[in-house]
């Protein structure tokens, strides 16, 4: 991923956050007949700080004019 010319190469040097959090929730599905239910919540949380995930972000930059042209009427 940090090799020159490599496909993950841009997005790995470019792309990287951080996300910070507090904790996360995770819930636990099973099958009953035909509906999956809730079986388990886990509810992960830091205890005298934070946790930090690391992400991928793309920005994308919109054209407002082409969104927000008048119509004839």
């Amino acid at each position: 991923m940090n090799v020159p010319r490599s496909a993950g190469y841009a997005p790995f040097r470019e792309s990287r956050c951080v996300i910070v959090a507090k904790g996360f929730g995770e819930t636990e599905f099973v099958q009953h007949g035909k509906q999956k239910v809730p079986k388990h919540y886990y509810d992960l949380t830091a205890k005298d700080g934070a946790i930090a995930f690391g992400g991928c972000i793309e920005i994308i930059i919109i054209n407002r004019l082409e969104k927000s042209s008048p119509v004839a009427v």
